[in-house]
Formats: C-alpha cells, sequence, structure tokens
C-alpha cells in the first residue's frame, strides 16, 4: 500500500511530536486525521490538507465519534498515533488522590480506550500499528514526577502485553520515548506545582528543581 492509500489518526495534534509528526506525514502523502481538545489550535493542519477533530480521549462518545468519521471516510485507519500528553508535577503528598486519578485516566485509560477501539478495525485488515509515547524522562526516576512516572511506567507495561496480544494478526505496537519538550503543558504543570507545593514539606525541594531548571545545561555549556 502506498503513503497515500494509508489513513492515520493523530491524537493530540495541537503541539510538540503531535504537529510536527502530523506536517511530516501530510508531505510524504498519507491521509492525516488530526485530533485535539482545541479544534482552532489545529486549523493549521486543516489548511495544509488534514482532515481535523474535535476530540477528548477522556471522553468515549468523542473517540467513538472520531473514530466513525475516519471509517465512514476512507473505510480503514491502518497507524494510530497516541500523542496526546499529559503532566501532572508533585511529590507524593502534594496532589490530591482524585487529580492523581484524573491524570491516570486520561494518560493510561485514555490510550488505552482508543486501542480498544481501533484494534477491531486492524484485525479485520489484518495490519495495522499502533503508536505509544510513554517518555524518556521515567529512567531517570525524576523527583516530583510520581505520578507522571507512574502514568509513564504502567503506559509502556501496557503497550508491551498488547503487541503479543496482536501480533498474530498483523499488528504492530510500537514505542516512542522522547525527551523533556517545550510544550505549553509543561509550563501548565510546573504552573500547578507552584501552587500546590507551596508552603508545604517539599517547597525546598520544589526550590531545588526550580534552580536546577533555570541552570543551562552542560551540553550548552560546552556547544557555548
Amino acid at each position: 500500500m502506498k503513503n497515500k492509500d494509508k489513513v492515520v489518526w493523530i491524537t493530540g495534534a495541537s503541539s510538540g511530536i503531535g504537529k510536527a509528526t502530523a506536517k511530516l506525514l501530510l508531505e510524504y502523502g498519507y491521509v492525516v486525521y488530526a485530533s485535539a481538545k482545541k479544534k482552532e489550535k489545529i486549523m493549521d493542519l486543516k489548511r495544509l490538507g488534514a482532515h481535523i477533530m474535535s476530540t477528548d480521549i477522556n471522553r468515549h462518545g468523542d473517540v467513538q465519534s472520531g473514530l466513525a468519521e475516519i471509517i465512514a471516510n476512507e473505510g480503514r485507519i491502518d497507524i494510530l498515533i497516541n500523542s496526546a500528553r499529559f503532566e501532572l508535577m508533585e511529590a507524593i503528598n502534594g496532589a490530591p488522590i482524585s487529580e492523581a486519578k484524573s491524570h491516570l485516566d486520561s494518560s493510561v485509560f485514555g490510550l488505552a480506550r482508543l486501542s480498544q477501539l481501533v484494534l477491531p478495525y486492524m484485525r479485520r485488515q489484518k495490519s495495522g500499528k499502533i503508536v505509544m509515547m510513554p517518555s524518556f524522562l521515567n529512567k531517570r526516576n525524576g523527583r516530583l514526577s510520581d505520578w507522571y512516572n507512574a502514568s509513564r511506567f504502567a503506559l509502556k507495561a501496557l503497550s508491551s502485553s498488547i503487541r503479543k496480544e496482536v501480533r498474530p494478526f498483523g499488528i504492530d505496537i510500537m514505542l516512542i520515548e522522547p525527551d523533556d519538550l517545550k510544550l505549553d503543558l509543561s509550563t501548565i504543570a510546573a504552573e500547578n506545582l507552584n501552587k500546590i507545593s507551596e508552603g508545604k514539606s517539599y517547597s525546598k525541594l520544589v526550590e531545588q528543581f526550580w534552580h536546577h531548571q533555570s541552570r543551562p545545561s552542560q551540553k550548552m555549556l560546552s556547544q557555548g
């Protein structure tokens, strides 16, 4: 099958890896469906030729409608790229369990929901790819990222297990582990870290974190 015939759904296409991937695949001639919570943030992709959808992966109805639109228009789904990314920065005593559950619902169960929906179509096609993006950061076991690290490890383990189940159907699960990115959501997560840590036991650790973040890396110094 030529690239122009391959149908790709990219979630979290409003910024970062999702948006960059959508642009690249459009250049290579793929049929790209790009989705994000806020449709206005992906209008530039529409101008480049992508089909755009407003989709909240935490809403089952949203993702069902999104997939239904793809199948109605194209009759197949070849690649799902789960680039929707969520961050929660806080020490274990900082974030309420309700907030941690919300984070895990988005970062693990939301992506599992998408996979559950596309897999029946891929099994019938006897082909398909699902791309998951845990994170290189979970290998560092960084402080103040307890629930984020937990979600990334869970996603990686889930993906490895699914890969073994779907391989006989010609389906592959791919893992991409990006390093830290300069995204709006990183800024939001950092601001939230300040807010919920203020005056608490880990406030000094937060200060050390920001001091470390403000220092240029050794790599940057060596290139200067």
